[in-house]
């Protein structure tokens, strides 16, 4: 059993990754870590992610675009691979890392076909494990 801290972006706490870092740094990694979803990163994903692995978890998968609502921009999230996530880059650098944690696949997006959409997602997933990870 481990305690995770999910970063999550609209001014909670973990949004800052490092203000996360001074809460954690002095516990012992193996009882507390990070939950990374890298469509809540705030700046760039791949900084993010390098800095959180020494402590990683576990990971979120859920993918977003940016949609005006009125005068304002809001994150909106949709199918994973219809976003801005970087997956390639994403998927490599766990692999680089031997991440082997848990992968938790959220589907928070209207589908019509929500069956049909978890096993869309789940194979796109699956293309990504297989292209970084290889075959073996």
């Amino acid at each position: 059993m481990t305690a995770m801290f999910p970063n999550r972006a609209g001014g909670y706490v973990g949004e800052a990754l490092w203000d996360v870092q001074a809460i954690i740094g002095d516990l012992d990694p193996q009882w507390i870590g990070y939950y990374f979803d890298p469509s809540q990163v705030t700046g760039d994903m791949e900084i993010a992610l390098r800095l959180v692995l020494p402590r990683l978890k576990a990971v979120a998968l859920q993918d977003y675009v940016w949609v005006k609502a009125g005068n304002a921009w809001k994150m909106q999230v949709c199918p994973l691979g219809e976003g801005m996530v970087d997956w390639t880059a994403f998927f490599r650098i766990l692999a680089e890392a031997k991440f082997s944690g848990p992968v938790s696949i959220h589907q928070e997006y209207r589908a019509q076909d929500e069956v049909g959409a978890m096993n869309k997602d789940l194979e796109f997933v699956r293309k990504h494990v297989k292209q970084a990870w290889g075959t073996a």
